[in-house]
């Protein structure tokens, strides 16, 4: 049997960094092994059985190719809770946890409060505040039927009860959510532009679905400009939204939503770039 370990330097060395490598490495035997993380550390190549050998190569052979390690694994951790991951969805991003925590410290006293997740992809805003906020009454939205099926297998997954709705939220019909007001609304929509591309890795480019990522460069906003025309009629009035944004254009974002009478307060992620924007009334 040939040395794993070995086998993953070979195969990412020029890809990663040799720190990184031996990250990768413990992540994946951490899920093909079934131990601790920080079991992972003492366990030798005698260790692994064959099969465990193959699945680790295997791994390591879709990593060299740029795959990002959350679809090689098929899961990811957000706010402590397990999501199951693939290419039919954006990887959950530390800003986008962020964005849960700003929701999360202001509502979580609130009694069953309800919730509206717009594009809401992998189902991680929308599974999350249904498990930390109390009782939270939850709907989640998205224009595509392969990232539903993700989302609801994430509910199901996580105990959670949300309903989901497959709805574009650049042509809705205007009774779709049946006149119902939220007292949280949480976006994250596309909002890369097609110029940005050239400062971005491989991994995401090559395997991350382009529907949920970018928009045009002549309409940059188009997502945030059909949210502020839905938040008329369904924010609540004491209600609040958050949105994850595109740190180049924050004014502009913000002003989306103070054109259409709403207040909008840009706020700092914790790399100091302006990243979200929470609008109320």
């Amino acid at each position: 049997m040939d040395n794993v370990r070995q086998y993953f330097n070979q195969k990412l060395d020029g890809i990663y960094t040799r720190s990184e490598i031996g990250i990768l490495y413990r992540r994946c035997m951490q899920q093909v092994c079934k131990i601790p993380y920080s079991e992972c550390y003492f366990h030798k190549d005698t260790d692994f059985d064959e099969k465990e050998a193959i699945q680790l190569k295997s791994m390591a052979d879709r990593l060299s190719k740029s795959e990002p390690i959350d679809y090689v694994l098929g899961e990811c951790e957000f706010l402590g809770l397990k999501f199951r991951l693939d290419e039919r969805v954006l990887i959950p991003r530390p800003e986008t946890q962020e964005l849960a925590d700003l929701i999360i410290t202001r509502w979580h006293s609130a009694a069953s409060p309800s919730v509206l997740d717009l594009c809401c992809g992998s189902g991680c805003l929308s599974v999350s505040l249904c498990c930390k906020l109390n009782q939270a009454r939850v709907t989640a939205v998205d224009v595509s039927d392969a990232a539903l099926q993700v989302a609801e297998e994430n509910a199901a997954l996580n105990h959670t009860r949300v309903e989901f709705i497959k709805a574009d939220l650049l042509n809705v019909d205007a009774d779709f959510l049946c006149g119902r007001q939220f007292d949280v609304v949480c976006c994250n929509p596309p909002y890369v532009r097609e110029c940005e591309k050239i400062d971005m890795q491989a991994n995401v480019l090559d395997y991350e679905p382009h529907l949920a990522l970018f928009v045009t460069d002549d309409d940059p906003l188009i997502f945030y400009r059909a949210a502020a025309k839905l938040l008329c009629s369904h924010l609540a009035a004491n209600g609040a939204a958050y949105f994850e944004i595109n740190r180049y254009l924050a004014p502009q974002t913000a002003a989306v939503f103070t054109t259409s009478g709403f207040k909008a307060q840009i706020v700092k992620d914790l790399s100091a770039a302006d990243r979200f924007v929470i609008v109320s009334r």
